[in-house]
């Protein structure tokens, strides 16, 4: 997704993670970014990344 979004806050989901085993223990999220703003509730479904910088910023989630 790309967005216009220095000085702003994205909210950001794990859109379509799915339990395919469903195991018993819940899904785990851990959201990244490489640089360009923060990161708040990276263990979470649902993160929020707020911008500081104009540029490129990658944000990748890894579910388990």
């Amino acid at each position: 997704r790309t967005a216009d979004a220095h000085g702003r806050r994205l909210f950001v989901d794990r859109a379509q993670a799915v339990d395919a085993d469903h195991a018993p223990a819940p899904l785990a999220y851990a959201w990244t970014v490489n640089a360009g703003g923060t990161l708040a509730g990276a263990a979470s479904a649902n993160a929020v990344f707020t911008c500081a910088r104009v540029g490129i910023s990658t944000l990748t989630v890894a579910v388990s």
